[in-house]
């Protein structure tokens, strides 16, 4: 979500039951915030996640609020009335260089795809063992 206003502002994110998001809430939810924009990011989302997610940001001045109508449906109970494609990347595979010690590195690439498409990044730790790379501190992992 875009935020303007005279800063300082101060964002709070509120869960359907009206329950504001906050580091307690960790495991299942994380909220970022760079610069103007604000996101809410649900992790492993049920139909039980589905509502009315609001975003509130407050200045000295007054009050904005968003409100976002979250619908998550079972797998098997969605409808498919779109055309089934494989998914489609702007890049072909190529080797990134980095530095021992540098700070990060990033792996960008774009990809087309549907509704179903799972994304995941993988690091190859010997010839044959792949570990998925979780979305922690170290990596983080975003579509």
């Amino acid at each position: 979500m875009l935020i303007l206003g005279t800063e300082p502002i101060t964002i709070k994110w509120f869960t359907p039951n009206r329950v504001e998001i906050t580091n307690n809430h960790l495991n299942a939810y994380r909220i970022d915030r760079v610069g103007k924009d604000s996101r809410l990011t649900i992790f492993d989302a049920f139909p039980t996640d589905s509502g009315d997610y609001k975003c509130l940001a407050e200045n000295k001045f007054g009050t904005a609020k968003c409100i976002f109508e979250l619908k998550i449906t079972e797998k098997n109970n969605f409808n498919y009335n779109i055309e089934q494609k494989p998914p489609t990347v702007s890049a072909k595979q190529s080797t990134i260089y980095a530095k021992q010690g540098q700070r990060f590195v990033v792996f960008n690439f774009l990809v087309v795809f549907g509704d179903e498409t799972v994304i995941c990044w993988y690091r190859i730790v010997q010839d044959s063992e792949q570990h998925i790379i979780p979305n922690t501190k170290k990596y983080e992992v975003s579509q």
